[in-house]
């Protein structure tokens, strides 16, 4: 039985073993132990052990009672005692009791272990966050090396074709061929260039400028076309108002948006994807909408979740990571994104960018 405790700090100088080996081994009977809480949820316990202190006590006479009965009174008393020669009485069993001065400085000790064992659990959680971190970089990267550079690349190819295909063609022509190459190239590097640099820091600070998104749209949706095989596509683009942004997060955002809206379009008998925008107060509002196979929102699907992909997707090529970084996009955008959706319908695509970011 523990005899005193006070916070988390239990001690006692009279634990009864229950190993009879150990009682009778005096080397190894520890009757004074202190107990002090580290981290009880967790069974981490900090124990001190004392051994027994064995000892002799002189005492002038053996201090013993000798019961004597009266039988013609009916009565039993103690008879006085008869001898003080010196009694010697060996005391087994105790440790030397514990001071208080012993008990905080476990105490004390405990604490430094505790704030110890925080420290080093905060430094662990930002190792975790910072693993996150690298993990949705790494992710960001792949994905650009696997998908976003498709459509440049679907430019510069398309480009090479025409030039030898085309034997005779007009300056003009070559002029723009020439020009869609090293744009695409252009663009090529500098999409790599800014994953790269997310790969490396948590934070970026990108230059915001004043953007027509317009070229950009209309040649995503060009190349789209030949990259999904989708050539009967009825392409509308209306009013473009110039956005806040950074050049090519811009253009990533609008090449998956876009892209996928062709792509989930290209089964549909008459494919048809519309893009236009308006200003409202404080923002400008880009729709994407298209009469591709849509999606059941009706379970509070997250999907801008990484490797989220709905269960009509399947025919479709697609890793499930695009729409995720479509949102991290949006977030350096400082822009907002949301997405209404009916199943076989079609997909409307919200993004709302702030007006005069500094």
């Amino acid at each position: 039985m523990l005899e005193s405790s006070y916070d988390a700090l239990y001690s006692t100088n009279t634990f009864d073993h229950p190993s009879p080996e150990s009682r009778s081994n005096s080397s190894s009977f520890l009757p004074g132990i202190v107990r002090v809480d580290i981290l009880p949820s967790s069974g981490w316990y900090l124990y001190a052990f004392r051994k027994e202190r064995i000892v002799e006590e002189t005492w002038a006479g053996k201090p013993e009672k000798v019961i004597r009965y009266d039988s013609q009174n009916d009565v039993s008393f103690a008879s006085p005692r008869t001898s003080f020669e010196a009694w010697i009485e060996t005391t087994k069993g105790k440790a030397e009791p514990w001071k208080n001065t012993e008990l905080q400085f476990l105490k004390d000790i405990s604490r430094i272990v505790q704030h110890s064992i925080a420290q080093r659990g905060g430094e662990i959680e930002e190792l975790n966050k910072e693993l996150i971190r690298s993990n949705n970089a790494l992710e960001t990267f792949g994905y650009t090396l696997t998908h976003d550079l498709k459509n440049p690349l679907t430019s510069i190819q398309l480009s090479a074709q025409m030039f030898l295909r085309k034997k005779e063609m007009s300056d003009d022509l070559k002029l723009k061929l020439a020009e869609n190459i090293i744009e695409s190239s252009k663009l090529i590097n500098d999409m790599m260039d800014k994953v790269y640099k997310m790969s490396q820091v948590s934070n970026v600070e990108f230059d915001f400028e004043l953007i027509d998104p317009q070229p950009k749209i209309l040649s995503i949706a060009e190349n789209s076309k030949y990259q999904y095989e989708v050539l009967n596509l009825q392409f509308e683009l209306g009013d473009c108002i110039p956005v806040w942004g950074e050049r090519t997060l811009v253009y990533q955002l609008f090449l998956n948006i876009v892209g996928n809206a062709i792509k989930y379009s290209s089964k549909s008998s008459s494919p048809k994807v519309e893009v236009y925008s308006e200003s409202i107060e404080t923002s400008t509002v880009y729709y994407i909408k298209d009469n591709g196979i849509g999606m059941d929102l009706t379970d509070n699907s997250n999907i801008f979740e990484i490797f989220k992909r709905m269960p009509n997707t399947e025919g479709f090529e697609g890793s499930g990571i695009g729409l995720s970084i479509v949102k991290r996009i949006a977030d350096k955008l400082h822009a907002k994104i949301s997405v209404e959706s009916k199943l076989n319908l079609g997909t409307i695509f919200r993004i709302e960018f702030q007006k005069n970011i500094e």
